[in-house]
């Protein structure tokens, strides 16, 4: 006899959690991202003032363009937008970030795993790399 469903989980991330994966995705020197995106604007990187463990100010949101995008499509990527790269990723079984969802490490999201994060909740799959 063969059993199959599915187990639904819900993991509450708090917002310093969020804030390092944008963090990672697209700090000036080491972002994961900035290989396909660039700032929309000059002032393209909002923060909010709650601080983190270290004392630094939390990413609220990044305002991002497509590097090689003709279009002018533009976007604002926000804690809220990294949430839903998660899900989107976790959908997809895309390895390394349940296991980092439910340990709540966000230290393991490299700025490869950042930038799959970012790709999901902007784009809905995977586009680069």
């Amino acid at each position: 006899m063969t059993i199959d469903g599915s187990v639904i989980l819900s993991v509450d991330l708090e917002s310093e959690f969020l804030s390092d994966i944008l963090i990672t995705a697209f700090d000036k020197s080491y972002g994961g991202c900035w290989y396909w995106a660039i700032p929309a604007i000059e002032d393209w990187l909002k923060t909010d003032d709650l601080l983190d463990s270290m004392g630094s100010r939390l990413w609220w949101s990044v305002y991002i363009a497509e590097r090689e995008d003709s279009s002018g499509n533009q976007w604002t990527v926000t804690r809220g937008s990294v949430l839903l790269g998660i899900q989107r990723a976790i959908e997809e079984v895309y390895p390394g970030v349940a296991q980092a969802v439910i340990e709540g490490d966000a230290g393991q999201f490299d700025a490869t795993l950042a930038d799959v994060i970012i790709q999901y909740a902007v784009f809905g799959k995977l586009v680069y790399g």
